[in-house]
């Protein structure tokens, strides 16, 4: 049995926190509701693959992508550029902003919870 690899719409990078080189994709309806999903450590936007070839690809406009240092995002040598959460909130705020997201809905798994959690601490300290 082999197993259809589904593309994306859209493959491009970005400037992150700190300027790391994010790699994003793109899937599904350009017109539905924006949906980021944010994987855990050690893991990439194909984590996500089971999603943006379904329904939930149909009716949503999904934007995956690889945190800093994972899949084909910027791996940096130094450990500054991994050990501060405000870095990771920074990449996914530069994501956001990037692909002109309003409102999305989003899905993290493990580590993409945490950075989230990070993102919306810093948001309301802005506040």
């Amino acid at each position: 049995m082999t197993m259809t690899i589904p593309k994306p719409s859209i493959t491009r990078t970005l400037t992150g926190g700190g300027n790391t080189t994010l790699a994003f994709q793109e899937w599904g309806n350009p017109r539905g509701t924006p949906i980021l999903c944010i994987h855990a450590f050690l893991q990439s936007h194909l984590a996500w693959l089971p999603q943006v070839d379904g329904p939930m690809a149909e009716r949503y406009r999904v934007i995956t992508f690889d945190l800093r240092g994972h899949g084909d995002s910027e791996k940096s040598p130094s450990p500054d550029a991994y050990n501060n959460g405000d870095v990771f909130a920074d990449d996914v705020k530069a994501v956001i902003d990037g692909c002109a997201l309003h409102k999305p809905i989003v899905i993290a798994w493990s580590l993409g919870g945490v950075v989230i959690d990070r993102l919306g601490q810093s948001m309301r300290q802005a506040a």
